[in-house]
């Protein structure tokens, strides 16, 4: 995915491989969140696992590296 936003980023909406390039990266993130909801979704809800926490804990990491990035 970061390469196809990273050759998508230098081209104009109207060169040739623009709108391939997008399509393909549109493909990617359906097929993502597929994934996520017809497989990871329904196994981490079966888990005694606290989503709140969890989520709360990513959102704090993510934080944390983006900031680390940014130094």
């Amino acid at each position: 995915m970061k390469d196809l936003i990273a050759q998508v980023k230098g081209l104009k909406s109207d060169e040739a491989m623009y709108d391939p390039k997008s399509k393909v990266r549109g493909e990617f993130v359906k097929h993502h969140v597929k994934e996520q909801q017809n497989q990871m979704f329904p196994k981490a809800k079966k888990t005694r696992l606290n989503m709140f926490a969890s989520g709360a804990q990513m959102a704090t990491r993510k934080q944390e590296l983006l900031s680390f990035g940014s130094m």
